[in-house]
């Protein structure tokens, strides 16, 4: 099951997405009938990503909630830490679906976990807020948006992870080039002044 589901990475990697697919759906058979719980999760949670990487998001979320409800059954720390990255994959799906309430709840869910277990991975969180930001794009709620966007940047930056910084910087511009910031709010703004400065930068 090892063997296979690497198998599927290395054709995730070299952008060979139906193989993937059938190496990571052939490594969970195996999984499955050795009984190791722990591995079947995490394979379940790359057959999802192997759907998602194909455009199938209702497969893929179908494959990731599998992997969520195992993680939970399972109870462990490290179970907690993987539900916490299925998680955060499934806001992207969710993002990428449409189906943006659904992704809003999973990265709120995302954020929780990480506060109660004082996570020393600031990147993972800084993603879902980036990925929280975009939803809130999408759904015409700017205010929401841009707090997100803002704190995505501030902790990448607070903890010197500068190539998550660009791109959510990067990001953070594209959404600032698209609405009135006058319409968002003098705090947000006020508070994030120089942010904002850099990240309009980006789009000249």
């Amino acid at each position: 099951a090892t063997y296979k589901d690497a198998e599927g990475w290395y054709y995730t990697l070299t952008g060979k997405h139906k193989e993937s697919l059938a190496c990571y759906l052939s490594a969970l058979k195996l999984a499955e009938k050795c009984g190791r719980p722990l591995l079947t999760a995490n394979i379940l949670r790359d057959v999802s990503n192997a759907y998602s990487n194909l455009g199938m998001y209702d497969k893929a979320a179908e494959y990731n909630l599998q992997s969520i409800r195992l993680y939970r059954e399972i109870g462990s720390r490290n179970a907690l830490l993987n539900e916490i990255t299925a998680l955060g994959n499934l806001a992207i799906v969710y993002l990428h679906s449409g189906h943006y309430q659904n992704g809003i709840d999973a990265c709120l869910r995302v954020i929780t976990l990480f506060d109660s277990i004082k996570s020393s991975y600031p990147e993972d969180k800084a993603g879902v807020l980036n990925t929280l930001g975009s939803i809130y794009w999408r759904t015409d709620r700017p205010r929401e948006a841009v707090r997100s966007y803002f704190d995505a940047v501030q902790l990448t930056k607070q903890n010197n992870i500068m190539p998550h910084y660009f791109v959510y910087m990067g990001n953070l511009a594209a959404f600032l080039s698209q609405v009135d910031t006058l319409d968002l709010g003098g705090k947000e703004i006020g508070d994030n002044r120089k942010s904002v400065d850099i990240a309009l930068g980006y789009m000249e």
